[in-house]
Order: structure tokens, then sequence, then C-alpha cells
């Protein structure tokens, strides 16, 4: 007598042929690799990363340097502003009209001629532009002396002759701030002359200072460019920090310069302060390419997008990694599922040739086995060729079927392998439940759905519905399994994926049965969802359009 052998839940170790990588070492190997990858993106990002410091470094110190250089013109031209405004006043106006009043003093003129109305009857138009900046003229330490509160502006003079012809002395007089200017009114060594005191008129200096700007550019020509004096920003403030002069609007964002106009001409304009500034439109010319742009945030921005591009390189190296043993991982398990039925059906079949089979029942037990695993096989087959239809966008041709002896001859089919795994198939099916699909892609999907069910709920009863719900078909598989966790439900229809409890089952399925369940049935606008079952395991729920039965028409 022959002995029996069936490979029931037999695990055999997977052969591959001649020259064919294991897929296992091709999933180790591509690690190395992809940690070289890895690796050659980190110095890149390192060196992208140097460059970037340096190019906003760099970037920094020209944008210092430029500022530091428009701050030096600004600052000269301040200076220069300061200076020609001291000579405005000090000499063009305060000096002149001195020297023309001490002239008069020493020719015996009398007090009425010192006023400002005579003195803006003077010929000489210097003299009567000068006459403006006196609000009044006095007298102090002579003869014609004036006495009062103004007598007391010689006490702390020097007796000597002074070498500054001009000195400035300010008072406060019934709460109001004035400025004398004084000067002797006898020869240079006459003390005994006494002094004139010009009460200074601070309001005309501003048309002062527009003369002073408009004696030519602010800034000398050994910059190689002209400024206009419109494009200079001023302000003049005195001493208690009121504005007494504008030049221009201050321009937004522009660098300011704060200067005081010093002691000279006796301390004229000790206390002023004035405020410069060089607007951009200027700042081009004075600058060689004006001043540059600040680079830093398009510098931080592309940096960002180098380390975002290397991230999702990074992505892509582990999604390309994950991918390697996610094909490996398949080719194994497909390996497995193939070649176990192939050992079966090539062994019974061997039995049936030689004529090994020690009685007719056997006989007809082998066939039964070899129909049994040629289904199991043609529906793997079926699963990897739907995924090869599908990228190259073939569709399946869908017409009007009614699905329930449809359903019935799947089960039917599937009979031998449900008895080999121990379980029971009880159906309750509705006729006349209609539906526009294809008929091979309905059959695909009741395989692996029964399938699934032989695999992870291998003993007890699995209950086969169809019904009409509305205006759809309803198809329900519910076995007395494990079940499926809740929030793995959506999880399970993902190519090749598997519960982690299922990597380690035996037999291995290869995760793509209810991967092609949901792809079909989004081909015929239907749905597949997983649900609890009542009695434990898992429902997983088929709907599709429904399609009305036609009317019979009159005989």
């Amino acid at each position: 007598m022959v002995k029996r052998r069936e490979c029931r839940g037999r695990q055999t170790a997977p052969r591959y042929p001649a020259g064919m990588p294991h897929p296992e070492s091709d999933a180790a190997d591509s690690k190395p690799k992809s940690r070289a990858v890895v690796g050659l993106l980190v110095a890149c990002l390192a060196l992208v990363l140097g460059l970037a410091y340096q190019a906003i470094t760099a970037a920094r110190s020209q944008a210092a340097t430029a500022r530091q250089l428009l701050t030096e013109y600004t600052r000269l031209a301040a200076d220069e502003f300061t200076r020609r405004a001291s000579v405005e006043v000090g000499y063009y106006g305060l000096y002149l009209l001195g020297t023309e009043l001490r002239r008069m003093a020493m020719a015996g003129a009398s007090k009425d001629q010192f006023g400002p109305a005579s003195l803006a009857a003077n010929p000489d138009p210097q003299l009567r532009r000068a006459a403006g900046l006196a609000r009044g003229v006095h007298r102090l330490g002579g003869p014609d002396a004036e006495r009062g509160a103004l007598s007391g502006l010689v006490g702390d003079l020097p007796v000597a002759a002074s070498s500054d012809p001009l000195m400035v002395r300010r008072l406060e007089l019934e709460g109001d701030r004035r400025t004398f200017v004084l000067m002797k009114a006898g020869a240079d060594r006459d003390v005994a002359a006494g002094w004139l005191a010009i009460e200074f008129e601070e309001t005309v200096l501003p048309e002062w200072f527009e003369a002073a700007i408009d004696r030519g550019t602010l800034l000398p020509a050994v910059t190689g460019r002209a400024m206009a004096s419109d494009e200079l920003y001023l302000r003049v403030s005195d001493p208690e920090n009121v504005t007494i002069f504008t030049r221009g609007a201050a321009p937004g964002g522009a660098l300011l310069v704060d200067r005081e106009f010093g002691d000279d001409y006796g301390g004229l304009f000790s206390g002023y302060r004035v405020t410069a500034a060089i607007r951009p439109a200027a700042a081009e010319r004075l600058l060689a390419g004006g001043l540059p742009a600040d680079r830093v945030p398009m510098l931080l921005a592309l940096l960002l997008v180098a380390v975002a591009l290397l991230v999702a390189a990074i992505l892509q190296v582990r999604r390309e990694r994950a991918l390697i043993e996610t094909r490996s991982d398949f080719i194994a398990r497909a390996s497995h599922e193939l070649r176990t039925p192939l050992t079966q059906i090539r062994m019974f079949a061997e039995m049936l040739l030689l004529d090994r089979v020690p009685s007719t029942a056997d006989r007809g037990r082998f066939v039964g086995i070899i129909l049994r695993e040629s289904v199991r096989l043609g529906q793997l087959v079926e699963n990897i060729l739907h995924f090869s239809r599908g990228a190259r966008g073939r569709e399946a041709s869908r017409a009007p079927l009614d699905l329930a002896p449809a359903t019935l001859e799947v089960i039917a089919d599937f009979a031998p392998i449900a008895e080999q795994a121990g379980i029971r198939i009880e159906h309750r099916l509705k006729e006349s439940a209609l539906a526009c699909v294809d008929r091979d892609a309905w059959r695909q999907i009741v395989l692996n759905l029964l399938d699934n069910a032989a695999k992870y709920a291998p003993t007890g009863r699995v209950l086969v519905t169809l019904g009409l719900e509305a205006d759809q078909v309803r198809l329900v598989v519910q076995d007395e399994g494990p079940g499926i966790p809740e929030d793995e439900r959506e999880r399970v229809f993902n190519r090749f994926y598997r519960l982690p409890r299922e990597k380690k089952a035996v037999p291995g399925g290869t995760g793509m049965g209810l991967a092609v369940v949901r792809d079909l049935l989004r081909q015929h606008r239907g749905g597949c969802s997983v649900e609890a079952a009542s009695g434990g395991g898992a429902c997983f729920v088929v709907v599709l359009p429904r399609v009305p039965m036609p009317e019979s028409g009159p005989p």
C-alpha cells in the first residue's frame, strides 16, 4: 500500500532558481545602499549649510560696509553744513554787522543811529541783510553805557583784549531766553570804550541755513558723485531741543547722523545740534551698486527649501527601502503560496499517472485535491494579474448580472478548500439581486472574501448573505474568527498589508486579496467595509448599486 502524502499546513522554505537573488538578501543589501545615500544627502546638507553661512556672513559684511560708508558720507555732509551755517551767520552776518557798528561807534554815532531801523536803511545790501539778525543793539561799559538788567553782561568779560572778536552770552529775562553777541565798541585794546551787545534774532536762522545749503553740494568732489541738496535731510534743534529748521522729509529706514555745531564765533551755536540723513536715491549714486539688498531672508528661504528637499529625499529613500522590503516579503510569500498548490498538484498527478492509487475512492479524492489546489492557484494568479491590468488602466466590462446564482457557483467551487480548512459555509442568497458587474470580477471578489475567512478563521462557520437594501445590493461574509481591531479595519484593504498577528501566522497570505476586492468594487461604483460580527469574528460588507429587474411584458 502506498503511503498517502498530504501537505496540509506544512511550511517549506521557498527555493529560488540559480542566479536569482534571494529577496531577503536583496533587502539586506539595500540597507547599506540606503544608508550611503542618506549619508551623502546629509553631507550635501552640511555643504549647503556651510555655503549658506558664508553667503549670509558675506552679505551682512557687505551691507555693514555699505552702511558704514554711507554713514561717513552723511557725517561729512553734516559737518560741512555746520561749518557753512556757522560761517554764513557768524561771518557774513554778525561779524559784518558788528564791524559796521563798531565803526559807527568810533565815529561818534549817537544812540539812535544804532537802532535796527537805521541799519535797515543802509545802502549796502549785505549790511541790510545782516541787520535782520539783530533784534536790537545796546552799548555797555562805556561812557554812553545803558543801565539795567543788561549791565550784568559785562561783569565777567575779560579786561584784556580777546582773540575772538565775538562773545556770546545768554540770559533769562522775564521768562524769555535771549541771546546777546558782544564785541568791543572801540579799538581792540580800548577796553574803556565799552562793549556793543547785539541781541540775536534766532527766528531768521532758517533763511540763513538755506543760503548756506544753496552755496553748493555738501559733499566734496572727492566722492566722484554729485548730490543735490534736496537729496539730503537736515534738522536743526536749539539747546532746548526745539526744532528750528528742517530740510526735506526724513526717509524711512535711513541712517541718521547727529552732530553738534561746535563753539565757533564765540559759541554762537553752542548747544545746537543737526540731524542729517541721505535719501536712498542719492545712496544709489554715492555707492557702487547702491545699498545692497538684505539677502538674508532669501538665503534662509533657500536653506529651508534645501532642508525640505533633504527631508523629502530621506523620506523617499525610506519609502524605496520599505518598497524593497515589501517586494521581498511579497515575493517570499507569493512564492510559498504558489509553491504549495503546485507541489500538491504535482504530487497527486504523479500518483495518478503512475497508477499508485490504492482504491477508486482515493482516486476521486486525489482529483478533488488537484481541483482544489488549481482553484487556489488560479485565484492567486488572478490577484497578481489584477494589479498588472490595473497598472495599465484596463477596466472590467460591466453588464447586468443576477448575483445569487453567480455567488452560489463560487461557493461550490470553493467547497474543497473550505473542507480542507475545516470550515462550513452557509448561505442565504436572495434571488433576483441584480447589479451591473463583470462576472469574472464578482467571482474574484467572492473567492477572495471566502479565502480570507478560510485563512484567518479556520474553524467554525462562514455565513454568506446576499440581499437588497434600498437601491443597493448587499453581500455579507461573516466568520467566527478572532476579528479585526477597530483601528486596523481600514488598513487591511491596503496592498500587501497584513495585521501584525498575521505576519507570524501559518499559513501566511500575500496581503493582496482584500485590496483586490476594494479595487474591483471601486471600478463598479461600489464599496467594501469590515465590521465586528455580533457573535465574534469579522463581518465583511460589500455593496453595489442595484439594477431594477425588468418588468415582464403582457403575454
